[in-house]
């Protein structure tokens, strides 16, 4: 049987294979290290699960996860990654139980609010549940979020007076009132109940007695509201007489009224469909935000760490951010500044800290990171809320980058020097070469892995091409190769960017030149620098662009030549690769027999 030493020697040389993840799971659970044991079932059903993985195998997948949940009950992941599997899969049904058992958990936990923001995945996979909706309304009701809690028994109420249930709809829309008295639906259906005379007389008495409850409870705006409906619909009396007292009484609060309808109405209205990106490592607080800024009408996008948050920017380019300090892969400070240099200063960011609380921080980073607003953890969803307008409040539209006007005075015929990077998903690279580009006047392009790259050089020849050590796909030394004998472009210059040393201490190969990361201003004055004083590469771009039909259709064959490269160096490498790791094993059975 293999042993643990073994399993992670090959874990270290095959990190993307599922099922030594799987071994390993199943070795630390029979040793009782659970916390190990659940990190690698889990692994191994995410690669299992991952689209872009040569292993994958759903319903193996799904199998570990099953385990997990039954070993391991609380490991909150386990049930995230089922569920999005079953989602994937198109199994709603199964994906609804997932999310329902998690939901519970959290309750029996203590959680409430991450129990509502589980259940809601629940209601928006089954809209038309009565069942679903009522226990939506008592969980935010326990959780203290009355007004949640009122338009999920008003929900409930549409779907049974559907079913001509009107004494059942009443009572549901009793309870939505008696949670959130100015419920604008809940008022709308029960006028339309009484006015079609559909109401029984117990149920306009309990309209009575709330609204007479809301007068003694200083809310006579809202107990207005109800004896009117039972003075228009039903000519009842008493209702018509108290209507009368309180408006006698009313210039005062209706003033009152005009200043809650402003404020509402400036904190809401103009914001609906706006997209915001909210950033946090965390997923109970990633999914409470999410709740409260789409029950607000947003456009809400998601991430759980600076790198991803970036990329997300880049692509979507939402004018509103709300990030986590403390990020994983990119810290958030240094992402606000990435966002603030990409967007032009416009985009508006708020960091949320629960480490850096005190004055002097605040002023510092706001400074320093041209941030809007600042807040510490933990908050109140209503001072949230209050921080986020605030910042919201004349948010500039920057979906659509701005193209910035070349200046009147240069009219020079000199060439616009093109710079290209490989970044493999290094978002600091990526933002320091794009700014330093941007700032100079020069022409950015960007590719993500070896065969991005090959499909860009296809259609245009940059003058400097900046390749991250850590290019995927392909090992760099190889791809410069490829881009000199193959495609022939002999005119650009080939910078390798060193993340990894140990990159630095081999032949050069087909690279004009390699620098260590990070790249800064100085590092890439001087790349252009030298490439701007070699008068060879400079000759033999013009005739590099000046393609003709005939070598357009050369360049297509040589593609098909180039993937064919490409997927022998990939067979390649897998074969070596696996053969190192079985003599490895030969060479240790050897050493343990003393041979």
């Amino acid at each position: 049987m293999e042993n643990i030493d073994d399993l992670l020697i090959q874990l270290k040389k095959q990190p993307h294979k599922p099922d030594i993840h799987n071994k390993l799971g199943q070795i630390y659970q029979q040793q009782e290290d659970s916390t190990e044991a659940a990190k690698h079932y889990l692994s191994a059903a995410r690669l299992f699960s991952d689209q872009s993985s040569p292993h994958r195998n759903m319903n193996k997948a799904i199998v570990v996860l099953k385990k997990m949940l039954r070993d391991f009950p609380e490991n909150q992941d386990s049930y995230y990654l089922l569920a999005e599997i079953y989602t994937v899969m198109e199994d709603l049904d199964s994906a609804v139980k997932v999310y329902d058992s998690l939901s519970d958990m959290y309750r029996q936990n203590g959680k409430l609010i991450m129990a509502v923001s589980v259940y809601d995945k629940v209601t928006s996979f089954l809209p038309e549940s009565l069942d679903g909706w009522i226990k939506f309304a008592s969980l935010n009701d326990e959780a203290g979020m009355p007004f949640h809690a009122a338009q999920g028994y008003v929900r409930a109420a549409r779907l049974v007076n559907n079913e001509k249930k009107h004494e059942e709809t009443f009572e549901l829309l009793m309870k939505a009132l008696q949670l959130d008295p100015e419920n604008a639906e809940a008022i709308s259906v029960i006028d339309q109940l009484t006015s079609s005379k559909t109401a029984t007389k117990l149920s306009t008495d309990s309209l009575y007695d709330l609204a007479e409850k809301l007068e003694k409870d200083d809310q006579a705006r809202q107990a207005l509201s109800l004896f009117e409906i039972l003075e228009k619909n039903l000519n009842d009396k008493k209702a018509a007489r108290k209507a009368e007292n309180i408006r006698k009484n009313a210039e005062k609060v209706s003033d009152e009224t005009q200043e809650s309808q402003t404020e509402k109405s400036s904190r809401g209205a103009d914001l609906t469909g706006t997209k915001v990106l909210v950033i946090d490592d965390e997923r109970e607080i990633l999914l409470l935000l999410e709740q409260i800024l789409k029950e607000e009408g947003l456009k809400v996008l998601t991430a759980r760490d600076g790198e991803e948050g970036f990329e997300i920017f880049r692509k979507e380019r939402p004018s509103l951010i709300v990030t986590d300090a403390m990020l994983p892969k990119l810290h958030g400070f240094e992402l606000s500044r990435m966002i603030k240099e990409e967007s032009g200063q416009k985009a508006r960011i708020m960091i949320l800290t629960a480490v850096y609380k005190k004055y002097k921080y605040k002023a510092k980073i706001q400074d320093e990171y041209n941030v809007d607003e600042y807040l510490d953890k933990p908050f109140q969803i209503a001072e949230f809320l209050d921080a986020f307008y605030r910042m919201a409040i004349d948010a500039p539209d920057i979906s659509v980058p701005e193209e910035e006007p070349e200046p009147v005075h240069e009219k020079s015929e000199e060439h616009k020097l093109e710079i290209m990077i490989v970044s493999s998903g290094d978002r600091d690279f990526s933002s320091r070469v794009s700014g330093y580009c941007s700032r100079k006047g020069y022409t950015f392009t960007e590719g993500d892995d070896s065969s991005n790259m090959i499909k860009i050089l296809e259609k245009e020849v940059p003058d400097i091409l900046l390749i991250n050590d850590s290019l995927k796909g392909m090992d760099p030394y190889l791809a410069a190769w490829l881009i000199r004998n193959v495609l022939e472009i002999r005119s650009c210059t080939l910078i390798l960017v060193a993340r990894d040393a140990r990159s630095l201490n081999v032949d050069a190969g087909e690279f004009n030149h390699r620098v260590a990361a990070p790249i800064d201003i100085d590092t890439m004055e001087t790349i252009v620098g030298l490439h701007n004083t070699s008068e060879d590469r400079i000759s033999l771009r013009s005739r590099e662009k000046d393609t003709s039909r005939e070598e357009r259709r050369i360049e297509a064959v040589l593609k098909s030549k180039v993937d064919g490269i490409l997927k022998t160096h990939y067979q390649v490498e897998e074969f070596y690769n696996k053969r190192i790791g079985e003599l490895e094993e030969e060479i240790a059975k050897l050493k343990k027999s003393g041979k």
